[in-house]
């Protein structure tokens, strides 16, 4: 094969960079659709008391960061963050669980794939990538690199 019909082959894992949104323009529009559905007036208003108490207001901090961090890992690399794929997200956290900063503990991956899992939940994807069973897979073998296992306590 010739190098002109390499250089036309189409490039896997990378797909269309799509405009993001920012997350103010996100969580609008899922309170739009989550409200979508409430059908009684009078309960309108104590359904989006709920809704907007669905999670605490330091997770909500904590989500928006991780995933703004994973949008901007995604960007640079001309990935989709939404949707995203299982490999994609299996190469983010092995990214963040190589990177030098010890601070980066198994707990902050796995709330960082929970932050995933909501967005996409939010937007409305029915199948959620940080299920697939690669992600599992990888993330074990984070636990065991990095040590989390719990440790016994010692006999008195």
């Amino acid at each position: 094969m010739s190098a002109d019909h390499i250089d036309n082959l189409p490039t896997p894992f990378i797909a269309e960079t799509k405009p993001r949104i920012t997350m103010e323009e996100f969580q609008e529009r899922m309170k739009k659709r989550a409200l979508q559905y409430v059908k009684d007036p009078e309960l309108d208003e104590f359904a989006r008391q709920f809704k907007d108490e669905a999670k605490a207001p330091n997770t909500i901090k904590a989500y928006r960061k991780d995933v703004e961090l994973f949008q901007a890992w995604c960007e640079k690399r001309r990935f989709n963050s939404l949707p995203a794929t299982a490999n994609v997200i299996a190469n983010y956290i092995t990214h963040l669980a190589l990177k030098k900063n010890p601070s980066i503990k198994v707990s902050t991956i796995e709330r960082t794939l929970s932050a995933i899992a909501y967005l996409h939940k939010w937007a409305g994807f029915k199948t959620i990538p940080t299920r697939d069973a690669i992600i599992g897979e990888v993330l074990s073998g984070i636990k065991r690199k990095k040590g989390t296992h719990p440790s016994k306590k010692e006999r008195i």
